[in-house]
């Protein structure tokens, strides 16, 4: 992806991510403000509602009072005025006080008078709550405390919600001579007519008779858990208002709902539209200038400056110069580069040779780190030298010589006869075998001793050969390669402490570069004697494996059961100055990976972790001796 194609995707995405970010703020925070004038306006409509409820029933109280206190409703109430119920009690007293329901009761409950009007067709209704013969003097409309005989409040009925209150008739007086109780329903026509007066639609529902399309309940759990009003959007284009009336006996009686119009988050909505293309546009603009900007001032100097460097580097020319001339930061970089071009071509030569040095110094630290290696078991092989050289029994001889000077006389009686004497041959038997043990052990230590100098040797031979010829192949057993590795590996006490299991299987003779595959196995074989000395368990076992796989492959594995290597490192253990050793230099994995690399084979390691043990697996061509036709 170019530069430029770069700089418009991410100022496109940087421009995209800021209209988005400012769209959903907007959304959140003004839109939000829209939602909640929007609710507020129809939380004000339901307070609007329930203040004209409690003012009808103020009313109507008030209404009551009046036929209460009047002198024809109190003669009635003593039974010397049965004119009253006639002319009075009628469509004028029910019109009037705007009621559907009309008791008269005497001070035991006992009705006077009563009706009850349905206001859809104006016939008369029957409710249980209000028998025509006798109301209960626990009716809830009856006054419960002398105190306050005035009872007002919402009654739910079967035929629905009534607008109730009772007054007692003759307040005036001492003893009341009965109650009166008037009440209207709260069904649609009332609805619709306070809705026009309050220009406020809205529905009355009692609530066992509530039409809410809720079938989890939530919502009527929340209109009649708080006496805070509750808003719900409509799928039909408005919001809902909820709020709940109590009865008279304070329990919630009534839902009402009322309708508003969404138009002020329609607005809500239109604004935010308008201010999305506003910024959309803006932010357009500005992508452009920018672009344009950028475009001049820093996206063709620069386009210059990576084809000029192109060309250097198809051409190798370093003579070539930028030509650009400003006093800004892409003049100056525009300078750099051609003194960097001029300092280039002066130290070319000189980066040549220090490559060429540094890949001669990598090579000797690989060689002396192998023959650190085998000087390890040559000191060894000549600290037991020494040892053994020393332990020799010369003191016996020493003791014997003299006392065969002492019975140089009659040296035949002494050894036939003396007491002493007839221990000699024996004597001298047991000396000589244990020479000739002692001489055997010091021969195996100083061929160990020989083999570790001429692997020196050839080391310096190798290192002295660096300047031109590869490896020299020659044909031979692995094993033998493997064994010569454990004896220059092997220290003092580590035939009785650690286990070598060899696993050979029979090869005919195999083209091996001996030196580098034993440079190898050495580094393998004492990496893992370290491994077990660094692990806690009782049993150390190295494990040698030599098979062929896949009919022209060769692996030589080296399998400890020590301390393990953790699956971060397994991947790095190969790298250059890279060690799991607190005393480890990490060059001898790296040398001998790039070894193995160079015999066109592959080395790699397995391990299940910290405690698990490591196996080395060294994979090599398997080329036998061509086979030599018969003349």
């Amino acid at each position: 992806m170019s530069l430029r194609s770069k700089i418009i995707l991410v100022l496109s995405l940087v421009v995209g991510i800021f209209v988005v970010v400012d769209n959903v703020m907007q959304r959140i925070v003004i839109f939000n403000g829209f939602v909640e004038v929007e609710q507020a306006s129809a939380k004000t409509d339901l307070e609007r509602v329930s203040q004209a409820v409690e003012h009808e029933l103020t009313t109507l109280t008030k209404n009551a009072r009046g036929w209460a206190n009047w002198n024809e409703t109190i003669h009635f109430a003593r039974g010397q005025s049965q004119l009253f119920a006639e002319e009075d009690l009628g469509t004028r007293l029910f019109d009037s006080l705007g009621v559907d329901l009309l008791f008269l009761c005497d001070a035991q409950g006992k009705v006077l008078w009563s009706r009850i009007l349905d206001p859809s067709n104006g016939a008369n209704l029957h409710l249980k709550d209000f028998p025509t013969g006798s109301l209960s003097p626990a009716h809830r409309l009856f006054p419960k405390d002398a105190e306050q005989p005035v009872v007002q409040g919402i009654l739910p009925t079967e035929k629905g919600p009534l607008l109730a209150c009772s007054q007692p008739i003759g307040s005036n007086s001492d003893s009341p001579l009965g109650t009166l109780i008037a009440a209207r329903f709260m069904d649609g026509e009332w609805a619709a007519a306070r809705s026009e007066q309050l220009q406020v639609p809205f529905v009355a529902w009692q609530l066992d008779r509530h039409e809410l399309e809720d079938e989890s309940g939530e919502l009527l759990d929340a209109i009649t858990g708080s006496g805070d009003p509750v808003t719900r959007p409509g799928e039909d284009g408005v919001l809902y208002g909820y709020a709940s009336l109590s009865g008279i006996d304070y329990a919630p009686a009534v839902i009402l709902r009322t309708q508003t119009d969404r138009t002020i988050t329609a607005r809500g909505t239109r604004s935010i539209n308008y201010a999305l293309l506003s910024t959309l546009g803006t932010a357009l603009l500005i992508l452009i200038v920018l672009l344009r900007l950028l475009q001049n001032i820093v996206i063709q100097p620069l386009s210059k400056l990576t084809s000029l460097a192109t060309a250097i580097g198809k051409t190798d020319d370093t003579s070539r110069r930028t030509g650009i001339e400003r006093e800004d930061e892409v003049g100056q970089l525009s300078h750099e580069f051609d003194s960097m071009l001029e300092k280039l071509a002066e130290s070319r030569q000189e980066v040549v040779r220090t490559a060429r040095l540094a890949g001669m110094s990598e090579i000797a630290t690989d060689v002396l780190h192998n023959v650190g290696n085998v000087l390890n078991s040559v000191t060894v092989s000549t600290g037991l030298l020494m040892k053994r050289t020393q332990s020799l029994p010369t003191q016996d001889l020493d003791r014997m010589s003299s006392v065969l000077d002492q019975n140089a006389d009659d040296l035949g009686r002494f050894v036939t006869e003396h007491a002493q004497g007839k221990h000699l041959l024996p004597f001298l038997k047991e000396l000589n075998q244990n020479f000739q043990q002692r001489q055997q052990d010091i021969a195996s230590e100083i061929a160990n001793l020989s083999q570790g100098v001429e692997h020196i040797a050839e080391l310096v031979r190798s290192q002295q050969a660096y300047a031109g010829r590869g490896g020299v192949e020659d044909y031979g057993q692995p094993s033998e390669l493997l064994n010569s590795a454990v004896s220059i590996c092997r220290r003092p006490g580590d035939e009785t402490r650690i286990e070598f299991v060899r696993e050979f299987e029979e090869l005919p003779d195999v083209a091996l570069d001996r030196q580098k595959v034993l440079e190898i196995l050495v580094n393998l074989i004492k990496n893992a004697i370290d491994a077990l000395d660094e692990c806690a368990t009782g049993e150390k076992r190295i494990r040698l494996h030599i098979r062929r796989c896949e009919q022209d492959k060769l692996e030589l594995v080296v399998e400890d059961n020590g301390i393990g290597i953790d699956s971060s490192e397994l991947t790095r253990i190969f790298e250059h100055g890279f060690s799991t050793k607190s005393h480890g230099h990490g060059f001898g994995l790296h040398a001998s990976a790039n070894a193995a690399v160079e015999m066109r084979g592959r080395l790699f390691a397995e391990s299940a972790g910290r405690g698990a043990g490591t196996r080395f697996v060294l994979e090599l061509p398997f080329r036998t001796r061509p086979l030599v036709e018969a003349a």
